[in-house]
Parts: structure tokens; C-alpha cells; sequence
């Protein structure tokens, strides 16, 4: 058998020898293949860029003149067609340019980020499903129309229409379908819930998505990371609220959304003793968070917790930036746009307010993420 095998003039020997660099050359360019379904859409991403989280780029928009200046000014730039004959209007426009952004890079991306793009996009309601559960637990009435303009789904326009018709005893069942756990669940609709507590919820729900959903295999690293981070950065806006609230150790306890990078559960539960929000941020020494949030600090009134949560955003995009640099041939640069563009529009919309109550650019100026200009 052996000698059939390795005959040189045997069909078998040719076919073994095919078989086996047919194999090796499957094993050498899977991971060339997933680098080359990056190069354009990260070249593209990188063109675009994230031109207003440059001091430089926003104070002209800062010192506009009225709504229709800043208006007219940010339409200049190619990438932005704003419209709005008022702030809420605006900032809707300034949504709706996020959406465009992250179909379009969905469009130009592999196949295989689709989903990861689809949980992003839908992510972005998760201000406006806290706003609907906040209203379930406290028994209110749910006006779709109103929450509709906000809202940046289809699944999530479908739920909030489910909970507008729903009764009490159904609502359970909806929030079910829509993929919340049953402890989820029991945290929306019981009345012992405080509010944070459904805040935490929607937090977990949305990391909890983004762990589940599949991406090429050479950007399962990238994603974890800024996962991980991301959970870091969400932990700690919680707890300076709850702090800020004075929120006791236990009721802290309620607010755990997993894991994250540096914030692991045992830290978070040594954070959730402190009685104040200095002590959070002097609990954070040794981390990379302590520095930022100290600096802030003792800028700011002890009585607001707007700057530090501005501080730990700036943070944020230098830490996606870093995983950028990290697995930039592969979701680097793709997590770098999205949550540069996300905080970018943010300022857009922060800025638009500010000029349509015309405050001055020092009120304006400290609400802005702000990167350093190079």
C-alpha cells in the first residue's frame, strides 16, 4: 500500500502532495485575507477622521453667531449636512448624521462586521431605553411619538410602541423578546429598583450584546479590549453618581455590570465602601483612571459630576486610540471612528445648545471632549 502511495508515477502520491499545499496555503493566507478586508475601510475611516475633537476646529463654532451660523459653518465640512430651525431639531440632524456614519461603514466593511455594526447602532437607543423604563417602573404613560423622534431603530421603535400598549402583567414577557435576562427583567419592574439600578440594567444588556455578537477572528482581541474598557469607563460614571447621590455600600453593590479591564469585581465592590465622591477618585490611585479624575476634581465644584464624566470620556478615546494602534490592520481603527464620531457629535450637539441660548465659550468650552491639537 505504502509503495502504491508513494510511487512517484501514482495518482495518489500527486493528489496527497495537492491536498497538502492546498492546505498550508489556506492556513498562511487566513489571516492575510483578514487583514486585506481592512485595508479600505480603515484608509477610509482614517481620511474622514474626527476633525471635531480639535480645540482649533470648534472654537469658530463655539463663537457662531446664532443656530442658522453654526449651521452654516459645519455644513462647509463635506462629511456634515445638518438641517434644524432649532436646537431639538439640530441635534435630531446630528443623530441622524451618526446613523449615516455607521451605515456607511457598514456598507464599505466586511460582511463578517455586519452584526458587530447592527448591536453599535442599536447601542446608540440606550439613552432613550432607560428614558422608557424609567417610565415602566414608575407607571407612567408612554407617548411612541414622543421617544420615536429619538430613536435610531427599528427593533427599538417596535419595543417602545409593545410598552406603550402594554399592561403590567405583559410587560414582563416584552422585555423578554426583546432579550433582557429574567434578573433584568425583575430589576425593571419591581418597585424596590432605584433608578440607577435601571440605568446599570440597559448598561449590561448592551455589553452583554456586544460580547455575544461574532467578528472576524483577528478582531476577537481588539473587541474584548475595548469592551473591557468600556466597562471600566461605565463603572465609574455609575458610582460617581451614586456617590454623588449619596448612595450607601449596598445600594452601590446593585450596580455591578461585569468585569471590566482594571475595574474587576472585587475593586468595584472596595469602591462601593467610599462615602464620597473624593474618596472614588482616591480609591482609583494605581489605576489608569486616578490621574484625569483627580486633575478634574480639583477643578471642578465638588457639586457636579459633569466634568469628571467629561474627563473619563477624553480618557476613553485615548485608550480606543491606543487599541487602534494596537490591531490597527485589523477593528482598531474601526473602534477608533466610531467612538471618536460618537463623541464628536456629542460636542456638535452640546455646542448647538450653547450657541442657541448663547452662552459664552467659557460655559461651552469645559462640556466638550477636547483632544489635544498636534
Amino acid at each position: 500500500m505504502l509503495d502504491i502511495l508513494f510511487d512517484p508515477n501514482s495518482p495518489f502520491l500527486w493528489i496527497l502532495i495537492i491536498a497538502i499545499i492546498a492546505g498550508a496555503m489556506a492556513v498562511i493566507s487566513r489571516p492575510f485575507l483578514a487583514y486585506v478586508k481592512f485595508v479600505y475601510p480603515n484608509a477610509k475611516f482614517e481620511a474622514i477622521g474626527n476633525p471635531y475633537l480639535l480645540p482649533s476646529n470648534l472654537q469658530h463654532l463655539i463663537d457662531a453667531s446664532s443656530l442658522e451660523d453654526f449651521i452654516e459653518q459645519l455644513n462647509t465640512n463635506k462629511d456634515y449636512q445638518i438641517e434644524g430651525s432649532n436646537t431639538t431639531e439640530v441635534q435630531r440632524s446630528l443623530d441622524q448624521q451618526l446613523t449615516k456614519f455607521i451605515n456607511q461603514m457598514k456598507q464599505d466593511s466586511s460582511t463578517k462586521m455586519v452584526p458587530f455594526y447592527s448591536i453599535y447602532k442599536e447601542k446608540k437607543d440606550a439613552f432613550t431605553i432607560k428614558q422608557i423604563l424609567h417610565q415602566v417602573h414608575n407607571h407612567g404613560t408612554i407617548n411612541p411619538e414622543t421617544f420615536n423622534l429619538t430613536t435610531i431603530t427599528m427593533k427599538t421603535k417596535s419595543l417602545i410602541l409593545k410598552l406603550a400598549e402594554a399592561s403590567e402583567d405583559t410587560v414582563p414577557q416584552i422585555l423578554r423578546d426583546y432579550g433582557f435576562s429574567d434578573t433584568m427583567v425583575s430589576q425593571v419592574v419591581s418597585d424596590e429598583t432605584l433608578p440607577l439600578q435601571i440605568d446599570a440594567t440597559v448598561d449590561a444588556f448592551f455589553l452583554q450584546q456586544l460580547e455575544k455578537v461574532k467578528v472576524p477572528y483577528k478582531c476577537k482581541e481588539g473587541k474584548h479590549l475595548y469592551i473591557a474598557r468600556y466597562k471600566d469607563i461605565l463603572t465609574i460614571k455609575l458610582l460617581l453618581r451614586a456617590k454623588h447621590m449619596n448612595y450607601h455600600e449596598k445600594l452601590c453593590q446593585l450596580l455591578f455590570i461585569g468585569d471590566g479591564y482594571e475595574i474587576l469585581h472585587w475593586k468595584f465592590l472596595e469602591l462601593c465602601k467610599v462615602e464620597s465622591v473624593q474618596q472614588l477618585i482616591e480609591n482609583l490611585e494605581g489605576t489608569t483612571y486616578y490621574s484625569i479624575l483627580k486633575q478634574s476634581f480639583e477643578k471642578t465644584d465638588e457639586q457636579s459630576v459633569q466634568t469628571l464624566t467629561t474627563a473619563l470620556e477624553l480618557l476613553f478615546t485615548r485608550l480606543v486610540k491606543e487599541i487602534s494602534q494596537q490591531y490597527y490592520t485589523t477593528i482598531g481603527p474601526t473602534l477608533r471612528f466610531l467612538v471618536s464620531k460618537e463623541t464628536e457629535i456629542q460636542n456638535l450637539k452640546i455646542i448647538s445648545k450653547g450657541v442657541s441660548e448663547h452662552l459664552s465659550s467659557d460655559l461651552i468650552t469645559p462640556l466638550c471632549v477636547l483632544e489635544v491639537d498636534t
